[in-house]
């Protein structure tokens, strides 16, 4: 009963309802993944690869959670609830019993709009079912199975590809071996909550395609694979091959992408383990490769849970190995791995799969029946075939050194009513400590904020530690940050943060220590649900080494550490014109001062898409005035399970076009055209990267076949 109506006459109620409510609560078959990732990733300044993050959004898409089974964790994971909205789901669902709709979150307390929009995508309501006793084959009949190959390439030649000229002996050497076309390829079967079984490979643009047993080419230049099992009784999970990593709260063990700061400035920053998962992205670096799996042990008459996670990877790792000076390769060193994965020049060969990485460690995590508490223990132990010998710059003082690697910590995670307090410590080998303590909470069903603080000592080593930072790794670095996110009025949500920092050891460009704060401001407001606005700003101020050339009575090589000031404007209106057609337009805007000195730039796009039966379209064209300091990132549309967020530079054009076309029920093609057109420019890019001309046209063709 609810409010003394029987629950089916609700459910009734709200199907009838259905097309009203579709006013306030879009189909989930109109998700746009660029849309949503522009939501939680609002600050687009960094050249960041978000390819981790498009790998998992369209898993979630197309393997949605059933509400009747969900748990809290699948609940959390999910990045749109907060920790109250997650526990009056699970809460109603006790009362009450099964969901009979998706519309019947309307009724669920603090289930807003903009909430309920998020969630559609990635969730389902269906009966709960007897588990089913099937045989292998049936199992594997019942898979989703997916093939996609994809081919892209630059229709202007690249200085790499030119012909080469003989008489330059040295010319041949620095010149791209492989072809100009970048080829990918997956073929994975997966049954949800079952197993997983798949391969990922690739060609970047410039690589070789043939056998090269003397650098381990084997056809396309990367190669991944996986085989995972879940749920098979008390083991939770099993994965041989390629894996990533992530317990507690990332900082031993935060292998792929993490969300950081953004417009969910409560939800993004305690950091939800996923565990044990294949690795299915084309990155060739920042994953395992062995064996992991999680085994479960009840405990007590309560059925509290006690997790096992061990693993152990070998993997062959990109290196520059110094030479002597009588040019001999020296065996025994190298200054870092190279995460770039790109073989395309005999320099680049030389330096594939030079150094192995040998890493075990495990994971044991305790947590209460009602998994409102959690403790948990992270081992990591690495070693490298050689030692790495970092420069004597003295901000590398610091940085580790040598071949092996042991760092060890606690976590924990603890949920009081609608307050969850979590936190993780840690030291490395070489004696440096990392730490990180946070709270969310819901003051009202309108409001909700949080607070967490962090201190990574300058000589604390986490190779796979990926938890909330301002740095790129987790060291020399303290800070405090809040965020809150509101909804004052109905239609209206105020997002904000204020993160402030401090850097106690030099860095690189940065000759002392330096601090620096940043902070965000977004209103977004939905009228409808056709439309929907918002406008966001950022300021970030840092420190860097600024020449004194021209300043008077200074030395001219000697260098002031002042502060840069860069500031952020976004506007965006997306409106949903009709049922197959859509607009949106973006405006962004930035400012960057520095030593007395301020510029500026901005990019104006406007998008519109076209969806009706088995076409749907994308269109852009945008305009952009910019220098470097002021460069603009731009999400775009893509084919599937690619990502597109160029860097855009200099005044110009900026136009594309995404076709996709399904041929049949299991087949659908894509394809994208993009063209930059600029007007102050006659060469694009440089070293063998160049182009010359001004404009640059990038083309891209995908094949997906559903078994």
């Amino acid at each position: 009963m609810i409010c003394g109506v029987p629950k089916f006459l609700v459910g009734v109620f709200l199907i009838f309802l259905s097309v009203k409510a579709l006013a306030q609560v879009p189909d989930a078959d109109d998700f746009n993944m660029e849309n949503f990732v522009e939501e939680l990733v609002s600050v687009q300044d960094q050249d960041l690869n978000y390819e981790e993050l498009y790998e998992l959004l369209p898993q979630r898409y197309l393997n949605p959670i059933n509400l009747n089974t969900a748990s809290l964790d699948d609940l959390r994971n999910l990045g749109v609830l907060t920790e109250r909205q997650a526990s009056n789901l699970i809460n109603y669902r006790k009362l009450y019993g099964e969901f009979l709709t998706v519309y019947e979150l309307q009724v669920v307390p603090g289930m807003h709009q903009e909430v309920i929009v998020k969630l559609l995508p990635f969730i389902t309501v269906s009966p709960v079912k007897l588990k089913e006793d099937l045989s292998l084959r049936q199992r594997i009949r019942r898979a989703d199975k997916l093939w996609l190959l994809r081919g892209e390439t630059t229709m202007e030649e690249k200085k790499g590809y030119a012909t080469s000229d003989t008489t330059d002996t040295a010319q041949p050497a620095s010149r791209y071996i492989g072809s100009p076309h970048k080829v990918y390829s997956r073929f994975r079967i997966k049954r949800p909550g079952d197993f997983s079984v798949g391969f990922t490979t690739e060609k970047d643009a410039g690589e070789p395609l043939r056998w090269r047993k003397n650098t381990a080419g084997h056809g396309m230049d990367f190669w991944s694979f996986h085989v995972a099992l879940e749920n098979k009784g008390r083991l939770k999970s099993l994965v041989l091959g390629d894996y990533t990593l992530r317990f507690g709260h990332g900082l031993i063990l935060g292998s792929g992408f993490a969300l950081g700061k953004g417009a969910e400035p409560v939800n993004a920053i305690a950091m939800n383990s996923t565990g044990i998962r294949p690795y299915t992205s084309t990155l060739e670096s920042g994953f395992f490769r062995g064996a992991a799996a999680t085994y479960s042990f009840k405990m007590g008459k309560e059925r509290h849970a006690l997790l096992v996670s061990p693993f152990y990877s070998v993997i062959r790792q990109d290196a520059r190995l110094p030479a002597d000076s009588l040019g001999e390769i020296l065996e025994n060193s190298f200054s870092s791995v190279l995460s770039s994965g790109l073989h395309r020049t005999e320099n680049e060969l030389q330096a594939k799969n030079k150094v192995s990485e040998q890493t075990a460690g495990m994971n044991v995590l305790f947590q209460t029946s009602r998994r409102n508490l959690r403790i948990g223990m992270n081992l990591l132990n690495t070693n490298y075939s050689a030692s790495i010998e970092k420069s004597d710059k003295p901000y590398r003082r610091f940085e580790f050194h040598g071949n092996q690697n042991f760092i060890g910590g606690i976590s924990g995670d603890y949920v009081w009513q609608n307050t969850r307090f979590f936190g993780e410590v840690a030291r490395s080998r070489s004696g440096g400590w990392g730490s990180l303590a946070g709270i969310t909470s819901n003051l009202d069903d309108w409001l909700a904020v949080a607070m967490l603080v962090r201190n990574y000592e300058r000589d604390f080593h986490s190779f796979y530690g990926s938890s909330f930072s301002e740095n790129a790794k987790n060291m020399n670095e303290k800070g405090i940050y809040w965020g809150i996110k509101a909804f004052p009025i109905k239609k209206i949500i105020l997002t904000a943060y204020y993160d402030k920092f401090t850097f106690p050891w030099l860095k690189y460009r940065i000759d002392q220590p330096s601090d620096g704060y940043e902070y965000l401001l977004r209103l977004s407001y939905v009228p409808n649900q056709n439309t929907k606005f918002h406008f966001q700003f950022r300021e970030e101020q840092k420190e860097e080494n600024v020449s004194t050339e021209k300043l008077t009575g200074i030395p001219p090589a000697a260098f002031l550490v002042l502060p840069r000031v860069k500031r952020n404007y976004h506007l965006r209106l997306a409106h949903q014109a009709t049922a197959a057609f859509r607009l949106k337009t973006t405006v962004q805007f930035s400012n960057f001062q520095l030593n007395g000195q301020s510029t500026s730039g901005y990019v104006i796009a406007q998008d519109a898409g076209f969806q009706k039966q088995k076409w749907k379209t994308d269109i852009r064209f945008a305009l952009f005035d910019t220098d470097y300091p002021n460069r603009q990132y731009l999400y775009e549309n893509d084919v599937l399970y690619a990502f597109s967020i160029p860097a855009l530079q200099g005044q110009g054009i900026r136009t594309y076009l995404v076709m996709r076309y399904e041929l049949t029920r299991s087949v659908s093609i894509w394809g994208k055209i993009a063209r930059t057109q600029y007007v102050d420019k006659d060469e694009i890019g440089s070293g063998l990267e160049a182009i010359q001309g001004n404009h640059k046209t990038d083309v891209k063709i995908q094949l997906r076949i559903r078994l």
